[in-house]
């Protein structure tokens, strides 16, 4: 995968990547890496795991909202789990999922909310991992993506 986003981004000095579901950061370590010039949107709505991810790249010129993106403006809750990486937005009782440890209420944007509230005309790369919400994710880039203004979009699955 890493590859092929070189060869697809290689004309781009400075991509710019939305990280949803950026827990504490794991992912801007390889975006760094893959391309050092990036501009990086990180989103994360858990408390905890936002806070982390601020103490960890808050030298790098990292952008990050601690706010969920889905496919509607607003609240939800976020169900938590013992396992940070594992929280969600949907409700879940599988036990390959952890344990369920409690519940938040954050806020919620869309990406196509976003882009017109802080000037952002164009993502090269949107990276969603968000635990089964990546569908509600892309509903609320429906005018980005219909635009054309959506480069690439990656998404962890689990069958």
């Amino acid at each position: 995968e890493d590859l092929d986003l070189q060869v697809l981004l290689r004309r781009e000095k400075q991509p710019i990547i939305f990280d949803v579901g950026a827990n504490t950061g794991q992912s801007i370590d390889r975006f760094r890496s893959l391309f050092p010039e990036s501009k990086i949107y990180s989103f994360e709505p858990d408390k905890v795991s936002f806070k982390l991810l601020r103490e960890n790249y808050s030298s790098d010129g990292l952008h990050a909202f601690e706010i969920a993106l889905g496919d509607e403006p607003g609240t939800a809750k976020l169900y938590l789990n013992t396992s940070k990486d594992m929280n969600s937005l949907l409700r879940s009782e599988n036990p390959h999922w952890g344990h369920r440890d409690g519940e938040d209420e954050v806020t919620v944007s869309t990406v196509d909310k976003f882009c017109e509230e802080n000037g952002v005309t164009h993502i090269n790369l949107l990276k969603t991992d968000t635990q089964g919400f990546e569908l509600q994710v892309l509903m609320g880039c429906s005018r980005m993506l219909s635009e054309k203004r959506i480069d690439l979009v990656t998404m962890e699955v689990i069958f």
